[in-house]
Formats: C-alpha cells, structure tokens, sequence
C-alpha cells in the first residue's frame, strides 16, 4: 500500500467534491488539463493511490464500474473512508478492553 503525504494509506481514503472536479484518464493527461469527465459536489470517490509527480499530487481514483481516473485539480476534500475508520476505531477499543 501506497502512504499518502498525510500518513494515511491511498486505500483508506476518498476524495469528496466540494464542486466541480476534473477526471482525467490517464497522469499524463491530468498534467495537461484535457478532462474527460466531471465530479460534482457531494459526489465521493476512493483513492485507490497518491502519486507525487514533480511538484504534484495526483490521486488515482476508482470511477463507477471499477474504471480508474486521476484528480489533479478541482474542488475537493481527502478524507478517511468512514466504514474504514470506523474498523479502526473498533479495533483499537478492543485493544483497551483486553487490559
């Protein structure tokens, strides 16, 4: 698995749109502006990983169907996939219960 510059795993995180988000369909085109498709607010998609390139953060996603994409720029929010965190949370409550 893939750590995002925020520490979390790719796999654990969403991307959440506060607006108008780009897709593209491949990094190369992420990098040059050609989008193929749109996000709009409150749609939510997972980050399947973080790629660093040069001095930018692309997130591969995955789209409907299991098609993949890449955000370079828009209007969005990362944050921990709620059904994740949650595991982890139960999972870290356990630990304190057994002492």
């Amino acid at each position: 698995m893939l750590a995002c510059s925020n520490g979390c795993y790719s796999q654990d995180l969403i991307l959440k749109a506060d607006g108008p988000v780009p897709i593209y369909t491949t990094k190369d085109a992420a990098l040059s502006g050609k989008a193929s498709s749109m996000r709009s607010k409150g749609q939510q998609v997972p980050i399947r990983e973080c790629i660093d390139i040069k001095h930018y953060q692309i997130y591969k996603v995955e789209l409907s169907a299991g098609v993949i994409g890449y955000v370079n720029d828009g209007k969005y929010t990362i944050d921990m996939d709620e059904a994740k965190e949650s595991m982890v949370n139960d999972k870290a409550q356990n630990k304190e219960d057994i002492k």
